[in-house]
């Protein structure tokens, strides 16, 4: 053993340990703390024991720790205080247990509802019976409203509750669609409509032969969903492109729509523009193929000189979009005129009928069509317009002799009345009628 300030130091290690004199462990604590013992000390002895009594790091058997590490944790100590001071601050509010409360009740809602006679708890129909409601209503509460849409979609509104002096505010938050499928989806969804279906519609030319194709049973308004509303084109009656504007339109293939031409049309190989969709060439169904509708000379509408039309100012036709072109529906009439002595109508594949009365009644007489045909093979009829006047025995007949035919006229011989036993001179006008491309 040997002595160090009136401190026994054994003369080995184990020699130390083997004592259990706690004032001597209590000593050497207190020589570390106050710095002459260190971790610098060349006695390895000494180094040893204070290793092993006052380790750099604390332990659970072992909680004496050297005043520099002390020192280290007084310093962690000191940022968790800055960082949650016992009472809060305007910048700092993590440690005020009044503000953490508030902030919870400010947070919770709750969920406002009615009571149905059998106990079920319900939405609200409307927001006036919601504004009723005569229960407890906090700050945040909420509530649903429904009901039916213009649609016909079921949604659900939420509702949000602000409370202030006892006065409740109720704003609308949000709408939810109660179903993943809008009132025309399921009208759809309900119908029958089939793939097949679709595809036979759209390649249908017009409604017409959609239905004589045995396709359809019946075309009733809502039949062709394709169908837009129509529009009013300006543009002048010798341009080739046409234009309108239609509201809600969409270009794709079997889409219909309605358009009047109010200059009409002159031009040959006509086009339409429908809303900047580009110019798609306009067709017609003739003979069972599509062609571009052709224009005609003429005294349109009594002239006295000719032009070239296709259809008349204000005509009103309907379109299919088949993908390439826009289809005429049908073959409606685009030209019509009538008079004393010379009627006609155009139909839109070019079709043109023509009728009237002769004015010489004896004579013989050029009669001059209002429209040209495009060739003289059409059909000419004359009979006499007032057989009322004449009382024709067995056997007799009227003959009206007809030559030089041209695509703009055609020429009347006298009328002959047989009597039976000779030809006589007509004296009565006659009535004749063309039709013909």
């Amino acid at each position: 053993m040997a002595r160090y300030n009136g401190l026994i130091i054994p003369r080995s290690y184990n020699d130390y340990f083997s004592r259990s004199d706690p004032q001597a462990i209590r000593d050497l604590v207190a020589l570390a703390a106050d710095g002459e013992l260190n971790a610098e000390s060349k006695n390895p002895l000494q180094n040893q024991a204070i290793a092993k009594i006052v380790p750099a790091t604390a332990s659970p058997e072992n909680k004496l720790i050297v005043q520099s590490q002390i020192s280290g944790l007084t310093a962690d100590v000191e940022n968790i205080k800055n960082i949650i001071p016992n009472t809060a601050s305007e910048t700092n509010e993590l440690a005020d247990k009044n503000f953490v409360n508030s902030t919870v009740g400010t947070n919770t809602a709750n969920y406002i509802y009615k009571t149905e006679s059998g106990g079920e708890k319900v939405p609200f129909s409307s927001v006036a019976e919601l504004e009723a409601y005569a229960g407890t209503v906090t700050n945040n509460d909420y509530a649903f409203v429904t009901g039916i849409d213009e649609n016909g979609n079921a949604y659900y509104d939420r509702y949000k509750a602000d409370v202030n002096d006892g006065v409740v505010t109720w704003a609308k938050e949000y709408r939810l669609n109660n179903s993943s499928f809008t009132a025309e989806q399921w009208a759809a969804i309900q119908s029958g409509i089939t793939a097949e279906k679709v595809a036979q519609l759209e390649a249908a030319v017009s409604p017409v032969d959609f239905v004589q194709s045995g396709n359809m049973s019946a075309v009733t308004s809502n039949a062709v969903a394709n169908k837009v509303n129509g529009g009013i084109s300006l543009s002048p009656k010798g341009n080739t492109s046409k234009y309108v504007s239609i509201g809600n339109f969409v270009l794709k293939k079997g889409v219909i729509i309605t358009v009047m031409f109010t200059k009409g049309n002159s031009a040959d190989n006509p086009t339409l523009d429908v809303n900047d969709t580009g110019a798609k060439p306009i067709k017609v169904v003739k003979a069972g193929a599509k062609v571009v509708p052709v224009t005609h000379t003429g005294y349109w509408r009594g002239a006295t000189t000719t032009s070239v039309e296709m259809w008349q100012p204000y005509t009103i036709l309907e379109f299919m979009y088949d993908g390439t072109d826009w289809v005429i529906v049908g073959n409606p009439t685009v030209e019509s005129y009538s008079s004393d002595t010379a009627s006609y109508e155009v139909k839109a594949d070019g079709l043109i009928e023509q009728w009237g009365i002769s004015s010489n009644k004896s004579g013989i007489e050029t009669i001059s069509l209002p429209i040209t045909y495009s060739n003289i093979n059409y059909n000419l009829q004359v009979e006499v317009a007032e057989t009322n006047s004449l009382s024709l025995a067995g056997g007799q007949f009227w003959q009206n002799n007809i030559y030089e035919v041209k695509e703009n006229s055609f020429t009347l011989a006298k009328g002959l009345h047989y009597n039976g036993s000779g030809n006589t001179n007509s004296n009565v006008p006659r009535r004749w009628g063309t039709v013909g491309y």
